[in-house]
């Protein structure tokens, strides 16, 4: 074979393949940390052509226009009963239950402190989710080993709004991918030209890479030290036992052969193009608490309670008769906003709802030590952040 290249290497000679250029000088590589390039390359936009409603690639893609017709009529509002009374002992028994939890917390203080009030209150929890869907539209490429083709000969490629990809569920977020129909097609790999092979980027097509112990030398050197009465040392010039001798190894990555197998066709030299339909389904929750206590508005959205009002619809109309206007007057803000903060995104699903949460501040001393604490949601759950006997250590 002309121009062809026998390399002595670990499993006896091999001939190099590869025909087109290469260094002068043979590349030092450590095959203990080289790295192989693994990364394909996209075609250019060029290759897929133009198809008719897929000019915009990589970015949203806005929703058709929403039917106004599907907004209904919000459902009435609970009357609210007064909120659940709990008296001296089921107070005292929940703040117990809440020190028994806790490592060092003294139970006396709360065994025998005084109770000077208990004052009922209620906190409201309004929570409005829309779920909606963007989707869109991408490049995209495979090695193509001669499976099924969906091309534009079977017929005119479908909207991307068009094409129905169910969601996970309502209000999951969740993600899927489909390929566009009828836009398909079997191009020439552009990375290799067809060859299927490409020339090895370890070795840069030269089969063979310099040793990495000699540098190509084929021999190395031992310093000697000698600690003694007397400080020495001399040099030992002996034959690599790495390359034996030689100065040079065989290609680790294409075995000599100056040429491996292209990363972006596999090998095939052709390729599958066609478009990619992303959908992402988000659910975006936004919130309001309003409370006449102290209790930090995070537990009260972890607490249980009273659902006053419930409501799910592809589009909902904001709470206007709840008998708390802040309430009214959050759900109208929050409704308006999430109709205009997802242009890109099509409104699938919208829910909100009103949870009364029972909370309950117990006033109470010891030992003249005047101190308060919570007691919220149908659990009885309690917060305590003034609780003088958080330790019941003594240090003598």
């Amino acid at each position: 074979m002309p121009n062809a290249v026998a390399l002595m290497g670990d499993d006896g000679p091999t001939e190099r393949t590869y025909k087109g250029d290469v260094p002068d000088d043979d590349v030092e590589v450590d095959p203990n940390t080289a790295q192989v390039a693994e990364d394909s390359s996209s075609p250019p936009a060029s290759v897929f052509g133009i198809i008719a409603g897929y000019n915009q690639m990589d970015q949203p893609l806005a929703p058709p226009p929403f039917q106004e017709a599907t907004i209904g009529q919000p459902p009435p509002v609970n009357n609210l009963p007064p909120p659940p009374l709990i008296n001296e002992e089921q107070a005292r028994d929940a703040l117990l239950q809440y020190i028994s939890e806790r490592w060092c917390w003294c139970k006396g203080t709360a065994q025998l402190m005084d109770m000077r009030d208990i004052v009922q209150s209620s906190a409201f929890h309004y929570k409005l989710e829309t779920f909606t869907e963007k989707r869109i539209t991408k490049h995209a490429f495979e090695p193509f080993y001669g499976q099924m083709i969906d091309s534009a000969a079977n017929g005119t490629p479908p909207g991307p709004w068009a094409i129905a990809i169910g969601h996970q569920g309502l209000f999951k977020n969740g993600s899927a991918e489909a390929e566009v129909p009828h836009t398909a097609s079997v191009k020439t790999c552009h990375d290799c030209n067809g060859a299927g092979m490409k020339r090895c980027d370890v070795c840069m097509g030269k089969g063979r890479t310099r040793c990495h112990l000699c540098h190509g030398l084929g021999r190395v050197e031992d310093f000697h030290y000698h600690l003694g009465g007397i400080h020495h040392h001399h040099i030992d010039n002996r034959l690599c036992t790495f390359c034996m001798g030689i100065g040079r190894k065989r290609c680790h990555s294409c075995f000599g052969h100056g040429r491996s197998s292209c990363v972006t066709c596999k090998g095939s030299g052709n390729l599958k193009i066609y478009i990619k339909l992303v959908v992402t389904w988000t659910n975006h929750m936004d919130d309001s608490v309003v409370k006449r206590t102290a209790l930090p508005d995070e537990l009260i959205r972890g607490a249980t309670g009273q659902t006053s009002f419930k409501e799910e619809s592809p589009m909902v109309l904001p709470v206007s008769h709840f008998q708390d206007q802040t309430i009214n007057g959050d759900s109208r803000q929050l409704v308006d906003n999430h109709g205009t903060a997802f242009p890109l995104e099509r409104i699938i699903m919208q829910r909100h709802q009103i949870t009364v949460v029972p909370v309950s501040e117990v006033q109470c001393y010891r030992y003249n030590n005047n101190f308060n604490y919570f007691v919220y949601g149908f659990e009885n759950n309690v917060h305590a952040p003034n609780y003088p006997a958080k330790c019941c250590c003594t240090i003598l």
